[in-house]
C-alpha cells in the first residue's frame, strides 16, 4: 500500500497538479492567435532539432483548445482529490493501528502491575516498563527505579516515604504508575 502510494502519488504531486491545472487554464484563457503562433513555433523548433522533420498540418484556432483545457483542469483536480482521499484513508488506517497498539500497551502494563508481590526491581526489568518508560514522568520513573541500597543479607531496602497519602508507604511505585497511566489515557484520547 505504501509503495503503491509512492508510485501513484509521488512527492512532487502538488507540483504536478499545479502544472496540469495551469496548463489547462492557459489553454482556456490564451487568445487563439497567440496559441496558433506558439504551437506552430514549437513544431518548427522540433523540426529544426530533429533529424527527420515531422510534417504536421499547420495548427489553426478552434474550439478543441477549450475542451483540452477543461480536460486538463478536470484531470488535475481529480488527481489532487484522489491523492488527498488516499492520504486520508492511509492516515486513518495508521491511526487505528496506533490506537490499538497504545490500548494494548496500557493493558499489558496494568496486567504486569497486578501481580501480587511485584517489586519495583522486577517491574523495572520487565518489557512493559521498557515500553512505557518514555511516557512516564520523572517522579514516576524515580519511584520505579527507586533510591535503593542493598543491606547485608537482605534484598533491596527501599526508601520509606512518610505520610498518610495514597503515595506514602514503602516505595508506592504501583500507585504512581497507575496514576500516570490514567493521565496517559487522557492525553492519548483513549478515555
Amino acid at each position: 500500500m505504501k509503495y503503491g502510494n509512492k508510485v501513484i502519488f509521488p512527492n512532487f504531486a502538488n507540483k504536478l497538479t499545479s502544472t496540469i491545472v495551469i496548463s489547462g487554464l492557459g489553454l482556456i484563457v490564451t487568445p487563439a492567435p497567440i496559441k496558433v503562433v506558439f504551437f506552430n513555433w514549437l513544431i518548427d523548433v522540433f523540426n529544426l532539432n530533429s533529424g527527420v522533420p515531422v510534417t504536421l498540418p499547420e495548427v489553426s484556432s478552434g474550439a478543441a483548445d477549450f475542451t483540452y483545457g477543461l480536460t486538463l483542469v478536470a484531470i488535475g483536480l481529480a488527481f489532487n482529490l484522489s491523492r488527498y482521499w488516499f492520504e486520508f484513508k492511509t492516515n486513518e488506517r495508521e491511526s487505528a493501528v496506533k490506537l490499538e497498539h497504545r490500548e494494548k500497551l496500557l493493558s499489558d502494563v496494568r496486567k504486569a502491575l497486578s501481580v501480587d508481590g511485584l517489586t519495583n526491581s522486577q517491574f523495572r526489568n520487565s518489557t512493559e516498563y521498557a515500553q512505557i518508560k518514555k511516557y512516564l514522568s520523572a517522579d514516576t520513573i524515580k519511584a520505579v527505579e527507586g533510591e535503593h541500597t542493598k543491606g547485608p543479607g537482605s534484598s533491596e531496602i527501599i526508601r520509606i516515604v512518610d505520610g498518610e497519602a495514597r503515595g506514602s508507604g514503602v516505595n508506592p511505585f504501583k500507585n504512581n504508575v497507575l496514576d500516570e497511566l490514567v493521565d496517559i489515557e487522557i492525553k492519548w484520547n483513549l478515555v
